[in-house]
């Protein structure tokens, strides 16, 4: 296979070479960076490529290496984009926004995709950004990686130029790489597969609950429907909209992602519909925003019944219409836009509270997948710790520790209220408690859960009220006051205003059943 791509490309390479040598110098000069490194997306989408690199000498003199396509194939130069294995990288593409990173926090796989082993001790101090690519349609086709020696340099770097730069590049670089792998695939066709869509969609469980969530799955795939992923918090539901994506038929196209509880109202307003500069104080320039940035591809929704009711109107005006129209401007864009929409929370009744519109519950929930609780999955509990142990000792390239059967049992009785996220942290836990063991056994994961359960807040029981009723009510009274007093640490005045009380009536009540704001100060 190397030899035919080079039958294909040899007669581009060295045009294609002087092109992205002019185009990385021209990245050195206006960033200050000392080394830049381009990243692109294979047609399919399913893996992000090491396409060239380049840093600035002694000399300061810019000096580019771009990779021959016959090394595309190269293991050491691919970085998957599966869900399991996203990192820095593939969490820019995905997510289209840049990262910015200390070089120290820097993952080893990372780091092992950057720098040569040699660098490292002499980058502690640097800083590294990952910058999405972009074309002249706004989709994101690959990620660039700067190394700044310190972040003075970063901050003086020409962001503009840069980016206008990379969109007069990006489209004829990909362009190039796009039809290098087609007249590929031409030659190759007769010996070639489709590709492989795995029957667990890499979700890992044997219950009849995941069973079902697997089947959900499958008919979500191909369907240009928006799907609500229902589930309690730390079960996974962000794990079924990548799926969905990943398998899918928009899997060659963006996936945008929104936490609609991280960030105030007017912020996500701004982020999900984008704006016309000018449009508020601050807004120098275009932003196009997630919903035209996930046009053709898919956009996740999480957390979407702590949505303001405001944005909820104008979201499902969007939904119907197929047509988005950013702050500031009078212009409508049309859009072709899967929403793919999680919660925790019962839609339902805050629709009946008045908190959730019905009218986008249905149009959100034109296909539904309710994703078990951990407790509910009986099997998997045992499963899913042996993926997570052999996850991360294969992280720390380390031997994969056995997990004896009282250390399975052990797990299968407790309740696991954080669900999946909870066992993963409790599963590395363990082994970060018994580093070097052949076996984890009961007796680590029972000094886990001890100090787990230490740590769990204890939730507030309150005494069951007995006597005639003018006691009770003075039993509840005093229920309340003890509550107050913890709740505002024995502040009297804070206490009396929640309570619309006056002060001589607040003191009154604590006088009458014996109790000192002093003993809840601290």
């Amino acid at each position: 296979m190397p030899e035919l791509l080079m039958s294909i490309t040899s007669e581009q390479q060295s045009d294609f070479n002087k092109f992205t040598q002019c185009w990385l110098s021209g990245i050195l000069k206006h960033s200050g960076a000392q080394k830049v490194i381009c990243f692109l997306s294979q047609p399919s989408g399913a893996q992000l490529f090491k396409m060239a690199e380049g840093y600035s000498d002694s000399k300061h003199q810019p000096q580019i290496t771009s990779l021959p396509f016959e090394n595309k194939n190269d293991k050491n130069n691919i970085i998957n984009t599966d869900y399991r294995e996203f990192n820095t990288l593939t969490l820019c593409m995905s997510e289209g926004r840049n990262f910015n990173l200390h070089f120290s926090q820097c993952t080893d796989d990372i780091k092992h995709i950057l720098f040569e082993q040699s660098e490292y001790y002499t980058l502690t101090d640097g800083e590294v950004e990952f910058m999405p690519l972009r074309n002249s349609q706004q989709r994101i086709s690959g990620v660039l990686m700067f190394y700044f020696s310190n972040f003075s340099t970063y901050q003086k770097s020409d962001r503009q130029t840069i980016y206008t730069l990379n969109s007069l590049a990006i489209d004829r670089i990909a362009l190039a790489i796009k039809n290098s792998y087609a007249l590929l695939d031409q030659k190759i066709a007769p010996h070639s597969s489709t590709t492989h869509i795995p029957s667990d969609f890499n979700i890992v469980g044997d219950s009849s609950a995941i069973k079902e969530v697997r089947l959900n799955i499958s008919k979500a795939l191909h369907i240009n429907r928006n799907v609500l992923v229902t589930g309690e918090t730390g079960s996974g539901k962000e794990l079924i909209a990548k799926a969905i994506h990943q398998f899918g038929n928009r899997r060659n196209e963006p996936y945008v992602v929104q936490n609609c509880a991280s960030i105030p109202e007017h912020l996500l307003e701004s982020e999900l519909f984008g704006y016309q500069k000018g449009a508020f104080t601050g807004a120098d320039r275009d932003y196009i925003g997630l919903i035209r940035s996930a046009d053709k591809g898919i956009l996740f929704l999480d957390e979407i019944g702590d949505m303001p009711s405001s944005l909820q109107a104008k979201l499902l005006r969007v939904l119907e219409e197929k047509k988005v129209r950013p702050l500031g401007s009078t212009t409508l864009y049309d859009i072709d836009v899967k929403v793919v929409a999680a919660t925790h929370q019962a839609l339902i009744k805050k629709i009946e509270q008045g908190e959730f519109r019905q009218d986008l519950y249905f149009r959100l929930a034109q296909f539904t997948i309710a994703l078990p609780p951990l407790r509910e999955r009986y099997g998997d509990i045992a499963l899913l710790s042996q993926f997570f142990t052999k996850h991360y000792a294969l992280e720390l390239h380390q031997p994969t520790p056995a997990l004896t059967n009282e250390f399975i049992s052990y797990l299968d009785n407790y309740s696991f209220p954080g669900n999946v996220r909870e066992l993963k942290n409790i599963i590395e836990r363990c082994c970060m408690e018994a580093p070097d063991c052949q076996q984890l056994d009961k007796s680590v994961i029972e000094k886990v859960l001890n100090s787990i359960m230490m740590m769990t807040p204890k939730e507030n029981k309150e005494q069951a009220l007995t006597g005639s009723l003018s006691s009770q009510i003075d039993q509840f009274e005093k229920n309340v006051l003890m509550q107050y007093l913890e709740k505002h640490q024995g502040h009297l005045q804070t206490i009396a205003n929640h309570l619309e009380l006056s002060k001589g009536s607040l003191d009154y009540r604590l006088r009458k059943f014996n109790l000192s704001a002093k003993e809840w100060r601290y």
